[in-house]
This record gives C-alpha cells, sequence and structure tokens, in this order.
C-alpha cells in the first residue's frame, strides 16, 4: 500500500491548469480577507471600555487563548513558505517546466494541491471557530469570566524549571507581587479588586506561586528552603507583607487583608527565634525585627473599616498567652485605638464592633490596664465612656472602678478628679463586682472578698501609682462597701481617710445606691462642711435624685441649726446656694465675699426674692458685694443674671422668669445706686 502510495506521488496524471490555479488563489484571498475583516471585529470588540486585568484585556484574551494553535501555525515560518509555492509554482513551472522531469512535476503538483487543501480545510476550520466566537462570545464571557481569569492567572504564574532552581520561593513571591501591584493601578475603579486578591492569594501560597505544572518539584524546594530559615528569607517576607499592607488599591478588601493578617500571624508565630523579646507583656517592642512587624500590624489597623479592625484582633487574640510578640503588638495597637476612641470621633458602628471583639480578651493583654489610663485622665469621648464597659468582666471592672476612686483619692493633693462620670461608673459596677454584689444581695462570702482584693491589689501594684498605694484604704473600701451611711461613718471615714472620703460617698451614695440615715447623732461638723465644699465644685454630681436627698437630710439634720456660715465653708455661689445661706449670715462675711466673684451671684439671688426689711448697712454691704461681682465679670445686666439661672440649675435649683426679671430690675437699682 506503501509502494502504491508512492508511485502515485511521481506518477499521476494531476495537472494545474490556469482556470483551477486562478480559482484557488482567489479563493484564498477571500478566506483571507474573511479572516482579516474578523480578527478587525475581535479587535474593536476588544477595545470596549473593559478594564484591563493583569495588562490584558479578558475578550482578547479568550480569542486569542482559543486559537493560539491556529495563531501560532499561521505565524510559522512553515505556513509562509507554503503560501508563497502556492503562488509561484504554477508560473514558474509554465516558463522552466520543460526541464523538471515528469514525475518530479507530478510530485509538485501533487503537493500544491494538498497545500491548497490543507489551506482550505485550515481556514474552513478557522472561520466556522470565529462564527461560533462571534455568536458565543458575549454570552460565554459574561458567564464564564471568572474561568478566563483563572487560565489567566495560570498564564500569569507560570515559571520555567530554571527560575525554580536559580530563585528562592521568596523571591519568586516578590517578583510577582511587584508586577501584580503594577497591573492594579491601571484598575483606578478598582473593579478587579477580589479576583488580584485570588491571585495575591496564590502567590503567597508556597504550593502554587511556581506555577501549577511544577507540583513534585516546587514541593522538594520548598521543603528545602523550609527546613533552611535563612535571616534572609525572613527579611524578604517581612518586606514583602510591608509591600502589602502599605498598598492602597486593597484597603477595606477583606480577602486580601485577612490574608495578610494570617501570613503576619505565621511570620511571627515560625520565626519567633529571629524576634528577640524580653518577654514581659507590657514592654515595648525594640527589636530591629519586632518594630517592623508591629508597624505592619498597625498600618493594617488604622487604614482599613472596622470589619477588617475587627479581623486582626480575632486572629491575634488567639495568640494572646502564647506569644509574647503578637501580645505585646495586639496591645500596641490598642492602646492607640483606644485612646483615639477617647479623645477623638470614631464612628460608633467601629467602635461597637471592635469593643464586642474585646470582650471576652485574655488577660494576659492588660486591657483593664490600657482602660484604667484612660478613664484616669478624666477626658474621654462619649462613645468610649459608652462601650468600654463592655469589654470588662467582673474582674476586671473591679479592678478598674476601685483603683480609680484609689488613684483620684491617693493624688487628691494634687489634682481633683474634676468630672466624676456616674453614669459610667454605673455601667461598670453592673459586672457583678464584689461591692455591688453585696449591696445587690447576689451570694457572697469572705473568701470571694479576698480573692477580688487581693486581684485589685495585683492590679494596683502594676498601675503608675503603685509606690503610693497603701494596703489600708483598700481594706477599708472592701469592709464598708454595703455598710448604711450614717453621721458616725462619715466622721469615721474623714479622721482615717480624709482624702478618700468625699469619692467614697459618691461612689456609695450613686453608684452603689447604699442607703443613708442621717438621724440621730449630728457628728462633727466641719467634716459635713467639708463634703459640701467638695460637692459645691461637682455640679454633675447634683444632677441625680439620690445625692440631692442626701443633701437634703444633711442639711436639714446636721446643718440646719447652725447660725451664720461655717467657718469652714469655703464661699462659692454652689455651696452658699447648698446651705441656703440667709441675707444676716452673708453680710457679716462681707469680706470673702468680695473675693470670691460669685457669691455675688447669690446675693443678688437672695436680695431679689427677700420681701422683709432688711438694715441699711447690711444692705450697703451686699449690694457692695453684687456690684464687686458684677463688676468682675465685665458683661450686660441680662448676660449676669442668666449666667446665675444656668448655675443655679446645674445643681438643680430652678430659677423661673418672674424671679430673674426681679433680679434684672433689682441688679439695675444696685447699679444706679
Amino acid at each position: 500500500m506503501w509502494y502504491d502510495f508512492v508511485d502515485f506521488l511521481f506518477n499521476n496524471s494531476i495537472v494545474i491548469d490556469k482556470s483551477v490555479y486562478v480559482t484557488t488563489l482567489i479563493g484564498e484571498l477571500t478566506v483571507s480577507a474573511i479572516y482579516l475583516n474578523f480578527c478587525q471585529f475581535i479587535a474593536g470588540h476588544g477595545d470596549n471600555g473593559e478594564h484591563l486585568y493583569l495588562g490584558v484585556n479578558l475578550a482578547d484574551f479568550y480569542y486569542k487563548d482559543n486559537l493560539s494553535v491556529i495563531t501560532r501555525l499561521i505565524k510559522s515560518r512553515v505556513f509562509f513558505l507554503s503560501i508563497i509555492f502556492q503562488i509561484f509554482y504554477k508560473p514558474v513551472v509554465a516558463v522552466f517546466g520543460h526541464r523538471f522531469q515528469a514525475g518530479k512535476l507530478c510530485f509538485f503538483n501533487c503537493l500544491w494541491y494538498g497545500i491548497t487543501a490543507v489551506f482550505f480545510t485550515l481556514f474552513i476550520y478557522v472561520i466556522l471557530n470565529c462564527i461560533r466566537y462571534v455568536y458565543d462570545a458575549n454570552g460565554y464571557f459574561s458567564k464564564n469570566k471568572k474561568i478566563i481569569k483563572t487560565k489567566r492567572n495560570h498564564r500569569f504564574l507560570k515559571n520555567c524549571i530554571g527560575d525554580l532552581i536559580r530563585k528562592s520561593r521568596i523571591e519568586i513571591q516578590c517578583n510577582k507581587y511587584e508586577m501584580i501591584n503594577g497591573f492594579t493601578k491601571a484598575d483606578e475603579d478598582k473593579v478587579y479588586v477580589e479576583d488580584y486578591a485570588d491571585l495575591v492569594e496564590l502567590v503567597m501560597n508556597p504550593y502554587t506561586c511556581y506555577g501549577i505544572k511544577n507540583g513534585l518539584l516546587v514541593r522538594v524546594l520548598y521543603f528545602i528552603e523550609k527546613r533552611k530559615r535563612k535571616p534572609y528569607i525572613f527579611n524578604k517576607e517581612v518586606q514583602l507583607l510591608r509591600n502589602m499592607a502599605e498598598n492602597s488599591y486593597f484597603y477595606d478588601c477583606k480577602k486580601y487583608q485577612g490574608l495578610l493578617i494570617r501570613n503576619l500571624k505565621k511570620l511571627i508565630e515560625d520565626n519567633t527565634e529571629y524576634i528577640q523579646a524580653d518577654g514581659a507583656k507590657d514592654y515595648y517592642l525594640n527589636n530591629r525585627y519586632d518594630k517592623q512587624l508591629e508597624e505592619i500590624a498597625e498600618h493594617i489597623f488604622k487604614e482599613n473599616n472596622s470589619d477588617i479592625k475587627n479581623m486582626l484582633i480575632e486572629f491575634f487574640k488567639q495568640a494572646v498567652g502564647k506569644n509574647d510578640i503578637t501580645c505585646a503588638i495586639l496591645r500596641h495597637i490598642l492602646i492607640e485605638w483606644l485612646n483615639k476612641v477617647a479623645y477623638e470621633e470614631v464612628e460608633e458602628e467601629e467602635v461597637k464592633k471592635i469593643f464586642k471583639s474585646l470582650r471576652f480578651v485574655d488577660d494576659e493583654l492588660g486591657i483593664d490596664y490600657i482602660i484604667f489610663d484612660v478613664l484616669k485622665e478624666n477626658n474621654y469621648s462619649k462613645e468610649f465612656a459608652d462601650n468600654v464597659p463592655e469589654i470588662l468582666n467582673p474582674t476586671k471592672a473591679t479592678n478598674v472602678l476601685i483603683s480609680l476612686v484609689m488613684y483620684f483619692a491617693i493624688y487628691k493633693f494634687r489634682f481633683d478628679w474634676k468630672y466624676i462620670d456616674i453614669d459610667l461608673l454605673r455601667n461598670i459596677a453592673k459586672k457583678e463586682m464584689v461591692c455591688n454584689i453585696k449591696g445587690q444581695g447576689y451570694p457572697f462570702d469572705e473568701k470571694t472578698d479576698i480573692r477580688y482584693k487581693n486581684k485589685v491589689q495585683s492590679f494596683i501594684r502594676k498601675t503608675c501609682f503603685s509606690h503610693r498605694f497603701e494596703s489600708d484604704m483598700l481594706d477599708y473600701i472592701f469592709a464598708t462597701s454595703d455598710v448604711t451611711i450614717t453621721t458616725e461613718w462619715i466622721d469615721n471615714t474623714y479622721k482615717s481617710f480624709p482624702e478618700l472620703a468625699f469619692y467614697w460617698i459618691v461612689i456609695k451614695l450613686l453608684v452603689f445606691h447604699n442607703d443613708f440615715n442621717l438621724w440621730g447623732v449630728k457628728g462633727d461638723l466641719n467634716f459635713k462642711v467639708m463634703f459640701i465644699n467638695e460637692i459645691s465644685k461637682h455640679p454633675e454630681l447634683l444632677a441625680y435624685s439620690g445625692m440631692r436627698d442626701f443633701l437634703m437630710d444633711l442639711k436639714s439634720h446636721c446643718l440646719g441649726d447652725v447660725k451664720g456660715l461655717p467657718k469652714e465653708l469655703r464661699i462659692s455661689f454652689n455651696s452658699l446656694l447648698l446651705i441656703g445661706a440667709d441675707l444676716d449670715a452673708l453680710s457679716e462675711k462681707n469680706t470673702e465675699l468680695y473675693l470670691d466673684k460669685h457669691s455675688g451671684k447669690y446675693c443678688l439671688y437672695k436680695l431679689s426674692n427677700f420681701e422683709g426689711s432688711i438694715d441699711n448697712e447690711k444692705k450697703k454691704k451686699l449690694y457692695d458685694v453684687v456690684k464687686e461681682s458684677f463688676r468682675n465679670y465685665n458683661c450686660k445686666e441680662e448676660e449676669y443674671v442668666q449666667t446665675i439661672v444656668d448655675d443655679a440649675k446645674k445643681v438643680g435649683w430652678e430659677i423661673n422668669y418672674i424671679n430673674a426679671e426681679k433680679m434684672k430690675k433689682l441688679l439695675n437699682e444696685i447699679n444706679a445706686s
């Protein structure tokens, strides 16, 4: 059969006449023109505003990928030579055919027809595929875009064997990521952010970053590299993660940031030997590596939304108590964030999500120390105050509240607790702490008391005021947490711990809701006046009915028989209003009243409501006090009276419109006199 075929090639009667030659060339030109038009159509179809993915148009990539074999064949040198042979064979034979042997002419004639048949068969196949593409491209492209991207990803990840041997895994990963970073700059609208995140995940995977066709070799090389763990590799990994964290294209991309967080956590855990930590739970990161790792984590936390922040906390929280570096990084991040929440405006939704994530965090993180440090500054936002109790368990709540009371008591000789946030302290106290357990009737025993007290003491030993800590004060707080407030108890508290007395009375009254009974023994008047002096500086406490009721009883049962102004009373509008000083008492304290510009407001208020007669000399003294106070305020009469109304309102004393008008009229008379 083979011999018959060879015999046919050299002994056939095939001829190429002029009509066949011309018809064939016209047919080939027609088919080529059709293919050229199709290529132009594809070029126009690809340029339809579609964003580039990995530097190519996906529609164009789909076309080229499906016709890649044919395209390579058409571009080949063999195809070019065959076309030249078809075009020039007939003219050459017509001129020089007599010089060829008959057998050779039969062979070349047969070859010419064979090439023609192959050409038409090939182009018919191409045209049929083109027609199919035209009708199916849009539907297939929209439905299978992910498959096309996957093919493009595989093409991008493909590496030759030489690269695997010459370069390490981390070097290939860094190179691939730099290429991806360059491609993302063209995607300004972030159309492919999720797809690029998937590709980065493939790059970061040690088994897929090389390409899928070198699986066995990849595993061998990765195993060898993993065994070495050279510092060079670690440095390259840190640099890669830093570049990933600083890439703004992927900000708020949950998939990408989750991948980054997992890789950062794994890098820390797998390379502890290169990170020289001193083991302390509250140390500041100072190693040449750990500071870089902290900056990466901080960048992730700062530049992304609350979901990403929450994700970082959840991943790092798992390592608290197991890895000191991870614990320290998370602690420093939270310190900065909590300070930002405390002193700046942060979205309420973000605050709630993060605080919810911190609710069950391990004690190793020291979240109660962070909270305490913020609260002791006494200058925090409402969002912070509303949400901070959510992350305090009973033990931490006890530590924070008792430490706050003791801190301001111990440092009272330097500064006052400017604003006592009762609502915040009440929310903290709801955590079933030991003091609240007694007040609310929860089961309680002496062992529980000792256990809580020891934990508070251990907490205070690590705070900024540990060097001034007094165990006697802590013992007294726990011993009297559920004691009824009486005049004897108030006197005893002021005698034993004068710096603690006011704060502890306030906490027992408004936070623990302890009962009070001031009937019977009046006790030392000086201590009651000291309490009045303190409470007059805290109008925020007078907004609570419990404090107003207590002051009413204190005034009635302990200060009711006092004539004139107590010697120890600090003259101010609030203190005078709280004790209800009369005009006779005010006239006797003329010198001290002059020294306080607020006291003139109280004199004006009392004079405007006084209906009886008053001695001219006393009247003149009081008028002079009002004049001096008004002069010091340097404002209009209406504004001066309004300050009286506002100050009275702060301490729970309402001044109606009629009384305000009386004060304006009287102030006009005093200034005119």
